[in-house]
């Protein structure tokens, strides 16, 4: 793996059948990094904060972020995960787009002009664009979470 964590950029191919991407965003996750999820390919190294930059402590956020978009349905999904509030989304207003099939997660190990909003929660956010140390992308098997289709009342996965 440490010839892998070398590259900036680790296409799925890199990953696949030799590591989880569990495995590969827990490593970052250990080291501290912050995630940021999205469909969008960026090609600068910087995150912008446009008003506001979000990212989560916690990868499979990134990881769903990058999978399902919230632009054309609402996504319901816990602040605080525990025992008591698993991680599992639920979408209102699925359109065929609403799951994609590929995207991307962008690791920041830099978390100094980052807040914790709300306090506790997995959200942190900035008003200072960030260093993208790293950008894996991500495939729609890698999301393991529950996923529920509130208006058709379907576990979707």
């Amino acid at each position: 793996m440490d010839d892998l964590l070398k590259s900036k950029f680790i296409t799925y191919e890199d990953y696949e059948g030799k590591f989880s991407i569990d495995e590969l965003l827990k490593y970052y996750s250990d080291q501290g990094a912050l995630f940021h999820g999205s469909r969008v390919d960026i090609k600068d190294s910087i995150l912008k904060a446009e008003p506001r930059l979000f990212c989560a402590d916690n990868y499979l956020i990134s990881l769903m972020k990058a999978i399902i978009s919230n632009k054309s349905a609402v996504l319901e999904y816990p602040y605080f995960i525990n025992e008591a509030h698993p991680l599992e989304i639920k979408i209102h207003g699925l359109l065929p787009d609403t799951i994609g099939e590929t995207g991307f997660v962008y690791v920041v190990m830099d978390r100094h002009a980052f807040r914790n909003s709300p306090d506790g929660s997995w959200q942190f956010v900035s008003d200072k664009p960030a260093v993208i140390s790293a950008k894996i992308e991500v495939v729609r098997a890698d999301l393991k979470i529950p996923i529920y289709d509130v208006d058709g009342s379907t576990r979707i996965q």
